[in-house]
């Protein structure tokens, strides 16, 4: 008999919900429940209204260290959080899927006990999702990248792994409704 490991488990009941749909309802629901939202990093996003800005007693409750993204955005119960960071000069001369792979390295690195699912580009945005471990939970995680005003931007979104069946639809939903202010000006 051969040993079944727990990321074999998940990848099978991630393959099960894609093949019978659950979950999709939630991205088709997205752009009714949104706010438009620019940072000041040269994009603006659409982001679900259930997100609001962490204040630094909020932003300290979550993120322990006190190297933070400059956006941090939760939900009120902290269970979901979405950040966006310019990415670090070292990978300023790599492509967007060079970073992802270099991100992921470096999760791997720093947690072997990660499971990582997929990884895609949606419009100019490379993006994979992994499951990390909590002091007494399993996190859903998606680590996106694209560029902004000539410089690359890393966002990621986390949530208690139960609900990551209704939050990865509308995150990938979300990261399609990334604007650059280059595109943006362009319209205009």
């Amino acid at each position: 008999m051969e040993q079944v490991l727990y990321g074999d488990l998940d990848l099978f009941l991630i393959q099960m919900k894609k093949r019978f749909g659950k979950g999709t309802e939630n991205g088709q629901k997205f752009l009714e429940d949104t706010y438009q939202e620019d940072y000041g990093m040269g994009f603006s996003i659409q982001i679900p209204k259930e997100f609001e800005q962490a204040d630094a007693q909020s932003a300290a409750a979550v993120f322990w260290s006190e190297k933070r993204p400059p956006v941090i955005l939760i939900t009120p119960k902290r269970e979901e959080g979405l950040t966006f960071q310019f990415l670090s000069e070292e990978m300023a001369g790599e492509t967007l899927s060079g970073c992802r792979r270099r991100i992921k390295q470096l999760t791997e690195q720093i947690d072997e006990r990660c499971v990582y699912y997929d990884m895609g580009e949606e419009t100019g945005t490379a993006w994979f999702d992994y499951k990390s471990f909590a002091k007494s939970r399993t996190v859903y995680n998606l680590i996106f990248l694209f560029q902004a005003g000539g410089k690359k931007i890393l966002g990621t979104f986390y949530c208690i792994f139960e609900k990551y069946d209704i939050w990865k639809p509308m995150i990938l939903k979300m990261l399609s409704t990334i604007r650059t202010k280059e595109e943006i000006d362009e319209r205009l």
